[in-house]
């Protein structure tokens, strides 16, 4: 996203755990608001915009639920959001194709884990870049 002038504040990184234990609450975390907030905006929240609004297509639901996801991640900044929002579509487009919130839980669960591991990927893609 920096490369094309959207920059993600550092902040993100403050609520990394660094002790053991609290990797292992991450993981736990990780989990859990994978599976709560898929249930939230794709099992419940996008289906009920859909039956609610009587919508014939998925796009309106897909679109409102997606930025309300995104939304809450404004202390990553504007880049943030949209990140977030286009993470939700994506979620969104699974739920509607598989016709079950699983494989958003389990990737949503994996984005969120892998934070633990950026510092290094980061740390490794300059060593290796120069």
């Amino acid at each position: 996203m920096a490369q094309i002038g959207f920059v993600m504040p550092g902040e993100v990184s403050m609520f990394l755990p660094q002790e053991l234990f609290g990797k292992l609450m991450w993981v736990l975390m990780s989990f859990t608001a994978g599976y709560c907030e898929e249930a939230v905006f794709r099992g419940y929240l996008m289906t009920r915009i859909r039956l609610l609004g009587k919508f014939n297509s998925w796009t309106i639901p897909v679109i409102v639920s997606s930025v309300l996801f995104g939304i809450p991640h404004l202390y990553q900044g504007f880049a943030g959001v949209v990140v977030i929002t286009i993470l939700g579509a994506i979620f969104s487009i699974s739920y509607i194709r598989y016709r079950t919130i699983w494989p958003a839980i389990i990737a949503h669960f994996f984005l969120d884990f892998l934070n633990l591991f950026i510092p290094q990927f980061e740390s490794l893609y300059e060593k290796i870049m120069g």
